[in-house]
This record gives structure tokens, sequence and C-alpha cells, in this order.
């Protein structure tokens, strides 16, 4: 909760560093996903199902469908995910 800034009690004290730099949460809210331990993921989704799914629901309802392929195509390289897709 501290690192993706969804910390709602207690103190935080000290720094927070990704990479080695100290975290920007719009930069690093652009290129994570939160996923919270109560959270429920099918273990029969491959990793390009679980993709897919995230980038259906987090991306514009106004954006096209086919701009949603484009992007949901690029994620796996981007994340260096390729490898494992059908995992």
């Amino acid at each position: 909760d501290v690192i993706a800034g969804r910390k709602t009690g207690g103190e935080i004290a000290g720094r927070i560093l990704v990479n080695g730099h100290n975290q920007d949460l719009q930069t690093f809210a652009r290129v994570s996903g939160y996923v919270e331990q109560t959270d429920n993921h099918m273990e029969s989704m491959t990793v390009r199902e679980a993709l897919r799914f995230s980038a259906l629901h987090r991306l514009p309802k106004a954006m096209p469908y086919e701009e949603k392929q484009q992007v949901m195509e690029a994620i796996p390289d981007v994340v260096e995910l390729t490898p494992i897709l059908g995992k």
C-alpha cells in the first residue's frame, strides 16, 4: 500500500525508492498495476488473458476497440512479459 501510494492510516517514515530513484507517484501509477491482497485471480487465466482483462477495464471507455487492441499488443514488450504470455 505504501509503495502504491494507497496507505490510508498510520505513519510513513523514510524514502521510497524505485530502482534507486525517488518515487514519483504519478509516473509510478502509470507504469505499474496495483493488486490488493484480497483480489482473486483465476489461476486458469494466462498472462495474456490477465493483461487483456486489466487493459479493457483500465483504458477509457471512449477509446476505440482497435486502439485498445494496439495497446494490449504493445504492453507485454513494455513490461517484459512476452516470453511468458501463454503461461
